[in-house]
């Protein structure tokens, strides 16, 4: 099964989310394409597992940011946005599939209003917000102070009796 999902994300970074079909992976791998429907029963079985697996990606990129104990709620929502647009350049075609399915991701440690509504609607509007934000920022290339008052209109949103953390600390390239 990783053999085929590898194909998958390479046949995605290629061609698109268009040109990916279970007949097209199983060309590359050199199989009947029959073979692969008992992994995955249709190709949206397959770009539901891809996602999940971006998912789960991004999740742990996000997580340490939000666990930070040195900074207030802003400033680890703030790095966990530059975690997020790091994460999203460097793998647009993974962004891509997770944009055109948004699931919020289960990330432990969410600060403040966040953890409670970890899973509801409330988690969901912000993972869309941030979704927005990243795909406003890929498309337009957009430069830091720019990305930054993205992440301000959305952190004031979350935490509004949350006085500003004062500078933000950057994202762990590491984490």
């Amino acid at each position: 099964m990783r053999e085929i999902k590898s194909t998958a994300w390479r046949l995605l970074a290629e061609e698109g989310q268009v040109g990916l079909s279970l007949r097209a992976v199983a060309r590359e791998l050199g199989v009947a394409s029959s073979a692969l429907y008992r992994y995955f029963p249709s190709r949206e079985h397959l770009l539901q597992a891809l996602a999940a697996e971006a998912q789960a990606a991004l999740s742990q990129r996000l997580g340490p940011p939000l666990r930070r104990a040195d900074a207030g709620p802003r400033a680890r929502w703030h790095a966990c946005c530059r975690a997020a647009r790091d994460w999203a350049r460097a793998h647009p075609h993974q962004f891509a599939l997770l944009d055109a399915r948004p699931l919020p991701p289960a990330v432990p440690g969410l600060p403040g209003p966040l953890a409670a509504s970890a899973g509801g609607p409330r988690a969901l509007l912000a993972w869309t917000l941030l979704l927005g934000l990243l795909r406003f920022d890929l498309l337009t290339c957009a430069d830091e102070a720019l990305f930054g008052l993205g992440a301000d209109a959305l952190a004031a949103l979350w935490f509004p009796a949350e006085p500003a953390d004062g500078p933000v600390p950057a994202a762990d390239p590491a984490g």
